[in-house]
């Protein structure tokens, strides 16, 4: 799948009104670590991502991790500390069909394409603060600002976290956004390469 930077990232304004009309598409992989300002202000948050979606998001492989100590609303309780699997990696797309958003047990909408038109990986978490036990849903959405290969999203690092949020779970509601001292590396795979 060849995907073009400059129509991927026109998607944002689209995605954007038709929040239900998009999806995260593979195949892609993504891998990298890093940390930022906390969303409580001080300290640091870390984050770690190792996303695989080259046999398609059918197939999706990887690990997450995050922990923000000193996370806005659960400081006291210790703060955010997870660890998560991958279920999709990719680019966020607006869908001709009317795409589809993943919904839990209860009909609660689970995030899909919460960045219209950037990388984004998005999977299950489970606490690993044993005062917030639980699991949810997460979303990494993560970009550039260093110039991309106009013909496909690939070899890039991105150093600025656009959103890291949490659905349902021990940590609902929870986000964090900001420049990453560190870098995920981006590549993009063709379907012709995953069979």
């Amino acid at each position: 799948m060849k995907l073009n930077f400059i129509q991927g990232a026109g998607l944002a304004s689209l995605c954007g009104l038709l929040f239900a009309a998009c999806s995260v598409e593979g195949n892609a992989q993504y891998k990298g670590s890093g940390e930022m300002r906390s969303s409580g202000g001080l300290g640091k948050a870390y984050v770690q991502i190792d996303a695989d979606t080259c046999a398609g998001n059918a197939n999706a492989k990887g690990s997450f991790a995050y922990n923000d100590k000193n996370a806005l609303d659960f400081k006291s309780l210790g703060g955010v500390a997870v660890t998560g699997t991958v279920r999709k990696a990719g680019l966020c797309v607006a869908q001709p069909d009317g795409g589809n958003i993943v919904y839990d047990d209860e009909g609660n909408p689970i995030m899909e394409c919460p960045c219209g038109g950037w990388p984004t990986v998005i999977g299950d978490y489970t606490s690993t603060n044993p005062q917030l036990p639980g699991s949810g849903t997460y979303a990494a959405c993560f970009y550039s600002d260093t110039p991309v290969a106009a013909e496909r999203v690939s070899n890039f690092r991105a150093t600025l976290v656009d959103r890291i949020s949490f659905a349902n779970g021990p940590y609902n509601g929870y986000e964090n956004s900001g420049t990453l001292r560190g870098n995920i590396k981006g590549e993009l795979c063709d379907v012709s390469a995953s069979g």
